[in-house]
């Protein structure tokens, strides 16, 4: 679907609420269902990759009510193991998190996913589990596991994503004998941290040393919980970008000490030269000069697409570090930002592992851009984002991939504008 925007001398009003970090909020709905218990989750808002996560609990008789706009009771007491055939979607934490903890409780069942994942690398999946006790055979659109996870003391590779610890942690607690993990070259440890917060939260310890070792007691018991889901940081850091840029904007639903690694877009933005208050809990940028910056991206990759759009639009030269993961995502990223922001004069180049973008050095004149998302929902928001910033006629190609992450993207972008 092709989404039309024409944004005219437009200036932001009102204020942002940031939606549910899915990256908690998936965490939350596994480790509920791990209590064997009733839960109860508030601050909910939906996007495609939670869904999945809560239809696939629902095929185990996990049961998931809607207690009011934002607020959700999970029932997990009489869950089944007689299904053995899930759609996990184009959820890369989903595939990842679910496969360890599904391998832990059945013997035998299957995966299918879509979009991106079909030709994202499988192995570090595959390899990891092996040792462990769980055969992996995949076909054209399945993952099929074959035995039980095991615990034991086991090497585990870091260096290619988090999420498959994440899920290697919640599940191995609940085995009968106790686990040692030791992680070599692990990549966004905030995310582990945010995994090992949530389950102290239900109830369950592991002991790590630098998150490179974990020790983890077996026959663990998960306790339900009431929980409270913070705001996306990773959504917010495209209206934190635009406000910098374009006019002031207060947002909400934001938790300033966030371990959600993309928290950093506030400290980027400062650097840049934007004005940031915090008032209690609202964040308030506004725009300002804004100087060239260099970022490490190593453990935020997903702050490439908007902090991008933040360097295109200050003067000098920016330097990303370390983007080599972002060819691995819902597109090639580094591919995308480059290929979309040269249609509106931007030059980048990539230098060894790191991304430099020159700052624009006046505004260009937009009469129309075709802007491509390369069905990548980060893509499809930094076009629109840029479509407010340089007015004119754009139209955003797959727009409806949004619905990954953030639905109501385009409708709250919509009723910011003045």
């Amino acid at each position: 679907m092709i989404k039309t925007l024409n944004y005219r001398n437009t200036t932001l009003r009102g204020q942002w609420i940031a939606p549910s970090s899915k990256s908690y909020l998936q965490r939350a709905l596994v480790l509920s269902f791990l209590s064997k218990g009733k839960n109860k989750l508030g601050a909910v808002s939906w996007c495609d990759d939670s869904l999945h996560i809560s239809h696939l609990l629902e095929k185990l008789n996990c049961k998931i009510k809607k207690l009011d706009n934002t607020t959700i009771l999970i029932d997990a007491e009489n869950v089944s193991f007689r299904t053995h055939q899930f759609n996990i979607g184009e959820t890369g934490l989903g595939l990842r998190m679910m496969s360890p903890i599904l391998s832990s409780k059945m013997e035998r069942f299957s995966l299918s996913i879509s979009g991106s994942l079909v030709n994202r690398p499988t192995d570090l999946i595959t390899n990891t589990l092996l040792p462990m006790g769980v055969k992996i055979n995949k076909d054209a659109l399945n993952l099929n596991f074959e035995g039980k996870l095991k615990a034991g003391k086991y090497l585990v590779d870091g260096t290619v994503s988090s999420q498959l610890l994440t899920g290697l942690l919640m599940a191995m607690p609940t085995l009968d004998g106790s686990s040692q993990l030791q992680v070599n070259g692990l990549k966004s440890k905030s995310y582990i941290a945010m995994t090992l917060d949530l389950m102290k939260h239900f109830g369950v310890e592991i002991t790590t040393s630098n998150l490179d070792f974990f020790d983890i007691k077996g026959k663990q018991v998960y306790k339900p919980a009431e929980y409270e889901v913070e705001g996306d940081w990773s959504a917010a850091a495209y209206f934190v970008v635009l406000a910098a840029i374009k006019s002031s904007l207060s947002l909400r639903n934001l938790n300033r000490y966030s371990l959600q690694p993309d928290r950093r877009v506030v400290d980027v933005i400062k650097q840049s030269g934007a004005k940031v208050l915090w008032q209690d809990d609202v964040l308030k940028v506004s725009p300002n000069r804004l100087e060239a910056f260099e970022i490490d991206v190593d453990e935020s990759p997903d702050l490439v697409p908007p902090l991008a759009v933040l360097a295109a639009f200050s003067q000098g030269t920016s330097v990303f570090k370390n983007v080599d993961r972002l060819k691995y995502k819902e597109s090639d990223r580094l591919f995308a930002v480059r290929t979309e922001l040269a249609k509106i004069g931007v030059r980048s180049e990539l230098v060894s592992q790191n991304l430099v973008i020159e700052g624009l050095r006046s505004m260009p004149k937009i009469n129309h851009i075709q802007w491509n998302s390369y069905h990548d929902h980060r893509i499809a928001m930094m076009g629109a984002i840029l479509s407010v910033i340089l007015g004119g006629s754009w139209s955003i190609e797959q727009s409806e991939t949004v619905s990954k992450s953030y639905p109501s993207f385009f409708e709250d972008l919509d009723r910011l504008i003045e």
